[in-house]
This record gives structure tokens, sequence and C-alpha cells, in this order.
């Protein structure tokens, strides 16, 4: 069980290094889209929260399927948000 416990705790950690950068980027394409206001920066940016929102997701699904929480298939999305 302790072995399982630091594996979830090591692919949270790396989710989390992964979502650290993801904030890198948006807050360096906020800051070019400011100052430029080109359209394919803010598109840039929309992808990146799309990122960040499916990383915090990722996060979510490995935290349920590890304390054995079933989520419903039809409307997973929803029960998976209720459930954290």
């Amino acid at each position: 069980m302790i072995e399982k416990i630091r594996l979830l705790k090591s692919e949270v950690k790396a989710d989390l290094e992964r979502l650290d950068e993801i904030y890198s980027k948006i807050s360096e394409s906020y800051e070019e889209c400011a100052e430029t206001e080109k359209y394919a920066v803010s598109v840039e940016i929309s992808f990146y929260i799309n990122q960040l929102y499916t990383g915090f997701e990722r996060i979510f699904k490995n935290i349920a399927s590890f304390f054995e929480n079933n989520i419903d298939d039809e409307k997973w999305h929803f029960s998976l948000l209720e459930r954290m």
C-alpha cells in the first residue's frame, strides 16, 4: 500500500510540474497578447488553458482511481469533478 501511495505522489508531482510549465506559458503568452493584441496569441492562450484543465483532470482521475472511486461512464466529467 505504501508503494502505491508513493507512486500516486510521484504521478501527482510530475503532473503538477507540467502544470507549472503550462502556467508559465500562459503568463508569457498573456504578456505578448497584451502588447500585440494578436488573435493568434489569444488562440494559443486558449490552447494552454485547455491543457491546464486536462492536467487537473488527469490528477483527479489518478486520485479517484487510487481510492477506487467508480466514475459514471456516461457523465464522467461531472462525476469526477463532483468527487473531487
